[in-house]
């Protein structure tokens, strides 16, 4: 029985990264704008992030960017105190997008006295796995310690050379060890592996309705007493 649950699960976990694969490379000429202010677009999201882009990084009126589609993120309005929504670019080239964030990234853009930010628009599970570093990168920046997050890992740079790690609760336990405190990040998005490993880890399961002998006749008597039947 617990051999059968592994398996489902190493298959589940084949798929998930399959469908996790395919929604990344659907994405893969898109960038995400944060910050801009709900309503600063006016009528034609895509018009405006053409100027904002050719105006902020200085692109000549030859710099065509091949704009395909330009929205705000599919969520409900926020209220007026809450951050805007991000903006969804996709580009008709992949290396323009590449060139498009090299330079944002390299230039600070305000608007309304609001610094916007320019990231790769990832797949919903990788989100889910960047959030996760969160504390440690904050933790990372206080200390003055050099880090890179590519796609869904940690790469730091120690003094001793550099490391890479899975996931953020990898870590974050490696900070421990090297006397740093840090929150115990969330798991963001499940891990098959670490489900699996526990699994293997388990006693051998026992089907429902088997029990030894010592528990059979315990829970006889605790029957017979209920039911104040006399025993044979």
């Amino acid at each position: 029985m617990k051999e059968a649950l592994v398996k489902s699960m190493e298959r589940q976990k084949t798929m998930q990264e399959k469908l996790t694969d395919i929604e990344g490379r659907s994405r893969r000429n898109n960038i995400r704008i944060y910050g801009v202010p709900e309503g600063k677009e006016g009528n034609s999201v895509p018009n405006f992030v053409e100027q904002l882009l050719k105006s902020e990084l200085a692109l000549t009126a030859d710099n065509s960017l091949h704009i395909q589609r330009a929205h705000r993120a599919l969520a409900r309005k926020p209220e007026q105190n809450q951050p805007p929504r991000s903006i969804v670019v996709n580009f008709l080239e992949f290396n323009t997008k590449e060139a498009v964030l090299k330079k944002a990234w390299g230039k600070k853009i305000m608007i309304e006295g609001r610094r916007l930010s320019f990231d790769h628009d990832y797949a919903t599970e990788v989100v889910q796995k960047r959030k996760a570093y969160t504390g440690i990168k904050r933790l990372l920046k206080e200390k003055g310690i050099r880090f890179q997050t590519p796609l869904d890992k940690m790469r730091i740079h120690w003094v001793s050379g550099t490391r890479t790690y899975e996931s953020a609760q990898d870590a974050a336990q490696e900070l421990r060890k090297r006397g740093y405190s840090v929150e115990t990040p969330g798991s963001g998005a499940a891990n098959p592996s670490r489900e699996m490993e526990r699994l293997l880890r388990a006693p051998t399961w026992q089907r429902a309705g088997e029990m030894s002998t010592e528990a059979a006749v315990r829970a006889r008597d605790r029957l017979q007493e209920f039911e104040r039947i006399p025993p044979k």
